[in-house]
Parts: structure tokens; C-alpha cells; sequence
């Protein structure tokens, strides 16, 4: 659904691959989005990676051809939260 809002919510409980919780388009998407703003939940504008995740399912884990950038994201998260850097030391980039 290129150009479509899409609102796609991941979960990560530290096994596995992150995994979808929500999915939404248009109105649907706008309400998560709503959703998310008022429960404090950091919202990413990422169009290309919204439309690699749009095909995803909830419950499915999302593909390793998108492991990299859903990392850097969840350390930037933790960061923003301050919890530190979620990775053990010897994956931290110097």
C-alpha cells in the first residue's frame, strides 16, 4: 500500500526475533499512532521500513533481511528510555 498510512506495532522480550503486536492502515493506522502518543510509546516515521513490514502478520516475527535496522532502532529506544544499551558489550560498536 505504498503512500498509505500504516502503523506497525513490535514487541522484543529478548529471544527470538521482535515480533509484530499491531498492524493498521489509514484510520486504523491513526488510531495506533494516537494510541501509542498517549501512552508515551516512541513513534518512528520510517516509510520504507513501514512498507517492508506491512506485508507481516501479528504474532509473525519480522524477517533477518530487517535484524540490522530493527536493532539499531531498539538501541536507540532503550537509549531515549534510559536503560541503556540492550546488547551485550562484545556487539557494541566502539
Amino acid at each position: 500500500m505504498s503512500g498509505s498510512l500504516t502503523a506497525t506495532g513490535l514487541k522484543y522480550d529478548g529471544t527470538g526475533a521482535p515480533k509484530v503486536t499491531l498492524s493498521g492502515q489509514k484510520a486504523e493506522a491513526r488510531r495506533i499512532i494516537a494510541q501509542a502518543r498517549e501512552q508515551s510509546i516512541p513513534i518512528l516515521k520510517h516509510p520504507s521500513l513501514a512498507q517492508a513490514l506491512d506485508p507481516l502478520g501479528v504474532s509473525d516475527e519480522i524477517p533477518e533481511s530487517l535484524y540490522l535496522i530493527i536493532a539499531e532502532i531498539l538501541v536507540l529506544v532503550y537509549q531515549l528510555e534510559g536503560r541503556g544499551d540492550p546488547r551485550p558489550s562484545s556487539q557494541r560498536r566502539p
